[in-house]
């Protein structure tokens, strides 16, 4: 169900990646491996908490990984951090390689989990890092 919350009373989805950077991530090769799951096999599409790493769940073009910031942050590169700006909460990702040089701009979302999601998208768009 897509209105669950936690035990912090956040809505699960707005600790996992969107489905839209979902989609994006498998698309640049992210290993489907999460706790929970995009499927669109239903409309609106719907988050589901099996483990999408057990293989006995049916993976097609209409399933995706939904990404916790933990299991995101394990592909970003160690220079990678986060913090909230001065704007209105707004997560903020910065990527500094081992020389001390700006791999990549900022990116801004609502929430961290989001902001590691587009962060690590641009990374692999522009080739900045492979898995």
């Amino acid at each position: 169900n897509s209105t669950r919350e936690t035990h912090m009373n956040l809505p699960l989805e707005s600790q996992v990646s969107s489905l839209e950077e979902s989609k994006n991530l498998a698309a640049l090769g992210v290993p489907q491996e999460s706790l929970f799951w995009w499927s669109e096999h239903t409309t609106p599409a719907t988050l589901w908490s099996e483990d999408a790493a057990n293989r006995r769940v049916i993976w097609n073009d209409r399933q995706y990984s939904a990404y916790t910031l933990s299991e995101i942050k394990q592909y970003l590169p160690l220079g990678v951090k986060s913090y909230r700006n001065e704007s209105g909460g707004v997560c903020s990702q910065d990527s500094i390689n081992e020389r001390g040089e700006r791999m990549s701009e900022l990116t801004g979302a609502d929430t961290e989990v989001s902001a590691c999601a587009k962060h690590l998208e641009y990374l692999l768009q522009n080739k900045l890092i492979t898995l």
